[in-house]
């Protein structure tokens, strides 16, 4: 294979790994909706601290298993989880915007 060839075709198996990473991206966002339901029914706190570090520590842990720089995952991780606190916290003021909820969208 030339060098050409191989560009475009790892080129087109990236662009399909991006859009099945934007799929479960919005898959993550429809279930973290849900879970500021649960949240507010349970009084719950849109961040919880204890869970983020547990789920940090095993995204630590799956990332190096994999051969994945662990700092790296942990970056990307935490980008993910403060993008959905600040999605958990919209959905809750749009549903109660007249009540505030415990917790930090940051």
């Amino acid at each position: 294979m030339d060098a050409a060839a191989g560009l475009s075709r790892s080129r087109k198996a990236i662009d399909e790994i991006d859009r099945e990473i934007l799929q479960l991206l919005a898959r993550r966002t429809e279930i973290v909706s849900d879970l500021a339901v649960y949240k507010q029914a349970l009084g719950l706190p849109v961040r919880v601290p204890e869970r983020e570090l547990e789920k940090t520590s095993g995204f630590r842990q799956q990332a190096a298993a994999l051969g994945l720089d662990r700092d790296w995952a942990e970056q990307f991780l935490r980008m993910i989880m403060g993008a959905s606190r600040q999605l958990q916290s919209r959905h809750l003021l749009r549903c109660h915007p007249h009540n505030s909820f415990k917790g930090s969208a940051r």
